[in-house]
């Protein structure tokens, strides 16, 4: 009986312990949630990067550049990063190439950015945002008289937004222009097998750290 009384009572303190523990887990679960709820997020010029890599030689090695002017409009302060850019409108400026050589960007805005003949910034527009911390996205972009629509992904990490695309600057009816650059540098585009090659294809990344208060 003695022992049968000691197992209830052992019994019954498992289970107060348990409801106890359960009790401290709800608390931290919604302070979590609170915390998450009371942030608002802003977005900021000041701290978004825009950066390419463009590709040259056979091997396809990349070279890596900025483009320093950019404008962003119809953001809005939200209560997630995401909200911030649901209406999203940029205006971007391809002469603003920063590549860390000014004969090379010289080349880059005479030769190549110089043969287009419509809307020389790019316009555009973000749609279809889908996910979490982790998705996908489209960028609607208007460049020399050609509308095309880029599938790009992004990531969310510690109040950044990151998004990633690529695109080929022939979409954009940009051949001429690439053919001039790369008949200029046609020695500076040479890889081990001697033949001068500069690709297409341009990879982006934008980065861009939100304002946020939190309460």
């Amino acid at each position: 009986m003695k022992l049968e009384v000691k197992s209830l009572y052992k019994g019954l303190k498992m289970k107060k312990f348990s409801y106890i523990a359960l009790f401290f887990l709800y608390l931290f679960v919604s302070s979590i949630h609170l915390s998450a709820e009371a942030c608002q997020y802003k977005y900021n010029n000041e701290k978004t990067t825009l950066e390419f890599t463009a590709f040259k030689f056979t091997e396809k090695t990349g070279v890596k550049g900025k483009i320093e002017k950019f404008t962003v409009t119809k953001t809005r302060e939200a209560n997630s990063i995401l909200g911030v850019f649901q209406k999203l409108e940029f205006t971007i400026f391809p002469d603003s190439v920063n590549s860390g050589v000014p004969d090379r960007d010289n080349k880059i805005r005479t030769l190549f950015l110089g043969s287009i003949l419509k809307n020389k910034e790019i316009t555009g527009n973000v749609s279809n945002i889908s996910g979490g911390e982790q998705g996908k996205a489209n960028l609607n972009l208007s460049w020399n008289g050609v509308k095309k629509t880029l599938p790009v992904t992004y990531s969310i990490s510690e109040g950044s937004l990151e998004v990633k695309g690529i695109f080929s600057v022939l979409d954009f009816n940009l051949k001429e222009g690439l053919g001039k650059l790369n008949q200029a540098c046609d020695d500076l585009h040479k890889g081990a097998d001697g033949v001068s090659k500069l690709w297409p294809d341009v990879e982006f990344r934008i980065v861009s750290a939100l304002d946020s208060s939190c309460n």
